[in-house]
């Protein structure tokens, strides 16, 4: 729980190694709308994480892990220890938000209204892990 916010999250029990794969959601129950708990793999369909637990995954623009979109499992992108509170950054999935919101990050860069790829630059967006939905909609956008 994160006091601060009152709000679920997942900590990590071991250290893990940047890129490691942490847990996989391929077989995720799949959607043709976002919700609140989906993540985007393309412009129809949306899937809602599995292991339930994996919804607990909070928003962060310093994230430390990513959904990989393309092998459909969670991946460490920093060096995580113990204790840890897993975080990654909705919109390297998400191209538009069902339900933007005011970041609470508190990250050096935040950006603070969270909203998806769709309101970001490139320049914004070029630190993050993309999926490749969100990268194909980029290259479109530019023409």
């Amino acid at each position: 729980m994160r006091a601060d916010l009152a709000q679920r999250c997942v900590r990590i029990l071991v250290d893990r190694p940047a890129g490691s794969t942490l847990v996989s959601f391929a077989g995720s129950p799949r959607f043709t709308a976002p919700t609140f708990l989906t993540v985007q793999v393309d412009a129809t369909t949306h899937l809602q994480p599995e292991p339930v637990f994996l919804e607990c995954v909070n928003h962060s623009c310093a994230p430390n892990v990513a959904f990989d979109m393309e092998r459909f499992a969670l991946v460490a992108v920093t060096d995580l220890k113990a204790g840890d509170e897993l975080v990654y950054f909705y919109p390297s999935t998400e191209w538009q938000m069902a339900q933007p919101f005011s970041c609470a990050c508190a990250a050096p860069g935040c950006l603070g209204l969270i909203d998806g790829a769709s309101g970001l630059s490139d320049v914004q967006l070029s630190r993050y892990a993309l999926s490749p939905f969100v990268k194909s909609q980029l290259r479109a956008r530019s023409g």
